[in-house]
């Protein structure tokens, strides 16, 4: 389920790039995830009548990592994102929050806020972004650092390949132990 509800923000409409460019309306909660968190409640709804409250639990155990990997891998398939587009993520992300906070596991589902982190690294400078990662370790794979400089060039009003290319390298320097601290990688 989660899948068939987030692959349309993952691929966008039409199947291609989806876009958060979006203007300051664009911080609701996508139509998907609406429809995913009424899909969730649903599903907790009919087990319900026929499974023990912990087996319940169990079944929606692993449906946070699920969506916080879905969302984080689909920065690479976002075409532009601005400053509304990360508030329309974390929007997003927030709302799964919620619906399973409080209406399916009761407590905080921890791995939805690694996404929201993610989604705000797009709020920094590459250069911020670096420095990050080397005052406080990293959070994420090399991959998905990647992404996020690539996603942060392609929202330049003139994206830089070269300026991305050297931020790439430096990333790597970073991460290959020639400055960062051990932090925790994902």
């Amino acid at each position: 389920h989660c899948f068939f509800y987030l692959l349309p923000l993952w691929r966008g409409p039409g199947g291609g790039p989806s876009q958060y460019f979006g203007g300051p309306d664009s911080t609701d909660p996508s139509n998907e995830i609406i429809q995913l968190n009424r899909d969730l409640v649903a599903v907790e709804d009919a087990l319900d009548s026929s499974l023990q409250p912990r087996k319940i639990q169990y079944v929606f155990e692993g449906v946070s990592h699920l969506v916080s990997a879905i969302l984080i891998s689909s920065a690479a398939t976002i075409k532009k994102i601005n400053s509304n587009g990360v508030k329309k993520m974390c929007r997003n992300i927030f709302s799964v929050q919620q619906t399973l906070t409080t209406s399916i596991t009761g407590r905080r589902e921890v791995a939805l806020d690694q996404a929201k982190t993610f989604y705000e690294l797009f709020n920094l400078t590459p250069s911020e972004m670096l420095t990050s990662i080397v005052e406080r370790g990293a959070l994420f794979t090399q991959l998905d650092y990647i992404n996020v400089l690539q996603l942060i060039n392609r929202s330049q009003p003139r994206p830089d390949n070269e300026t991305l290319s050297k931020n790439i390298q430096k990333l790597s320097e970073i991460l290959n132990g020639a400055g960062a601290r051990p932090g925790v990688v994902v």
